[in-house]
Parts: structure tokens; sequence; C-alpha cells
């Protein structure tokens, strides 16, 4: 009996390793988020409204041809500003439906903004973060939201300096739902240290429901990605395409169109002589690759968060950018119609 009694211990202790090693999967995990992040909120509290100053941009004023534009059409470019002195340092972006776009900042405050036809509307929303952690933390530390995804109602939050992933069950508890820990990304990389400011700035759930976190540091020239496991570790490697010098990985997103994946990423690169300069890729299973590139004469600030929505031609990417709450920079906001043909056949 005694030696029954060990075979099923091990039998059950290896399944229980094998589950923790698995990948995290929303469907496997929705329900915990709600109940824990909606333990004790204030069902009342409501999100804060304020008005929004929209002016529209031209982004191209020296009518610069960009051979990077093919296939990638501007519907829209806006700078946005308002008399809420908490209003910018944008980071992440992510659609919570067709109308509404989310945006987390620097200071750990979600901001909503309401979409009419494709463009921003007159007011926008805001709340602040309830966040659980360690006394001692300071605020820059628990507060600097990177990384954002939106899934079932559940906003998934990345933070840089205290890399976690926090879920916040929004539409289940409104703007008082606690971030719920889900994970841990590391802060090193095949021996290398990543740097506070350079961790999980891009989130995004792949068709398989499965949470994946993209580094702003990269390693020997190419992308750190990870995947978040069960239990709460992710695993991280590198992506095969190498990047050009001075750019990093700050957003991306993923959608399924006509049963194509289709998954954008941003890209950013800085530096006094050239200034802020911008890259985006939309990049389809079906082997389709758009990429379009911002740099100046064109106006471009520190673009950092990436929302995809589907179209009848192809997908609209919205970026935003995060203006670090100075006053040398704006809060941009621009839309681009990017071209998916149906029916490519896989390369």
């Amino acid at each position: 009996m005694w030696r029954t009694l060990t075979v099923l211990s091990l039998v059950s202790l290896s399944a229980l390793t094998a589950f923790a090693n698995d990948p995290w999967i929303l469907s496997d995990h929705r329900d915990e988020i709600k109940v824990k992040s909606c333990d004790g909120a204030d069902r009342n509290r409501d999100w804060a409204s304020v008005p929004l100053r929209i002016e529209p941009v031209t982004v191209n004023p020296r009518d610069r041809v960009a051979p990077d534009f093919s296939g990638v059409r501007l519907y829209g470019a806006w700078a946005l500003s308002s008399d809420w002195p908490g209003f910018g340092g944008l980071s992440g972006l992510a659609f919570v439906d067709s109308n509404t776009l989310l945006s987390v900042s620097d200071a750990g405050t979600f901001v909503e903004l309401t979409l009419q036809d494709g463009r921003p509307g007159p007011k926008v929303r805001h709340a602040s973060m309830r966040l659980s952690t360690p006394f001692f933390w300071p605020r820059k530390m628990a507060a600097d939201a990177e990384g954002l995804d939106v899934k079932d109602g559940i906003a998934f939050v990345g933070f840089e300096r205290g890399f976690r992933i926090l879920a916040f069950a929004l539409q289940a508890c409104g703007p008082d739902a606690r971030g719920h820990k889900i994970g841990s990304p590391p802060n090193r990389f095949d021996r290398q240290r990543i740097r506070a400011n350079a961790g999980p700035e891009a989130l995004w759930h792949n068709a398989a429901q499965e949470l994946k976190i993209g580094y702003e540091q990269p390693w020997d020239g190419l992308t750190v990605t990870g995947t978040l496991r069960n239990d709460g570790a992710v695993t991280l490697s590198t992506h095969n395409d190498r990047l050009e010098p001075g750019f990093r990985l700050v957003g991306g997103d993923h959608l399924v169109r006509n049963g194509d994946a289709v998954m954008a990423t941003l890209y950013r690169a800085y530096n006094r002589e050239s200034g802020n300069r911008a890259e985006l890729r939309v990049e389809t299973a079906s082997g389709l690759r758009r990429h379009l590139k911002l740099d100046p004469p064109m106006v471009v600030d520190n673009f950092e968060g990436v929302a995809l929505m589907e179209t009848d031609r192809g997908v609209r990417a919205y970026l935003i950018s995060d203006d670090n709450f100075s006053d040398r920079q704006r809060t941009l906001l621009y839309a681009f119609d990017v071209d998916v043909p149906q029916g490519l056949q896989p390369n």
C-alpha cells in the first residue's frame, strides 16, 4: 500500500510540475482574475471625465515621398492635451471595444479615449490604478506602467522598474479593480541584466490566448520576447529579425482576421542628432509584411503604444506617444490603415 501511495504521489507531483511549466492561457485563469481583482472593490467608484483638446497634425509637412508607406495610408493624426495635470506619459494602448481605446501612464493611471468615426472624441476618462505593492517601493517603481492588452474586459498591464504583470478586471468591477499579479518577468537574459527602464514594454495575447511579453532592451541586436507560464515565470527567447541600430521594441498587438493571424510591432529610436524615430511592422501568418517608418522631417515623438482594429480592407493601427510629462514633447495619436489582402499563401 505504501508503494502504491508513493507512486500516486509521484505521478501527481509530475502532473503539477508539468502544469506549472505550461503556457498561461487566459481561459484557464479568467474566473480567478475576476474574483481576486474585484475583492474589496468599490463598485460605486466611477471614472473621472475631463475635456480633451484635439489638434490635427500634418505628419509629413514637406510632402516627402516615403517608399515605406506602400500599402499603408494615413487615416488621421492628432495632438492631444488637457488642463488635467495628470494627462500624459501614455505608453501602452489597447482596444476595449471598437469605439474605445485604453492607455496606461507612467504614473499608474488608466486613460480612456472614445473614438467617433475613428477619431478621438472631446472627452477623456481616467482612474488611478489600485496597486498592491510592498510598502517600501517608491511610487515610480510601483506605478511605471508600460505594456497593455485588453481581453474579455480584463486589462493586463506590464510594469517596468518593478517588473511584474498585473490583471485588472475593469469590466467586472470598474476602475476600482485591484491589480492581481499573474507574472514576474525576469530582469536577466542569458546573464545580461535588463535595465530597470527597459523591461516589459509590449504585451499581447496570441491566437492560442497565451500572454506574450516583449522587452525594450534587445540582446545582441535581436528582440527579446517571452511567454508567461502557469507558475508566473516567463520563458524568454529572441526573435529572428535583427533590429536597426538604436531601435527598441516598445509595443505589440495581435488579432485574427478571416482566419489569418495579424501581428503589429512598434519600435522606437532616439538620439540627439536625429531626434525621435519610429517603425511599425505589420505581419501576417500568411506571409504579408508591411513596414512604415516615421523619421524627421516628419512629425515624430516618443511613440510607445500600438493597437489594432479590423477594417474592410485590412487593419487600422493606432499609435500613441509618451510625452514623459515634458513641455518639450506632445501626446500624439496617429492612425494608419494597412492593406491586408485575403487569400495569401504561407511562405
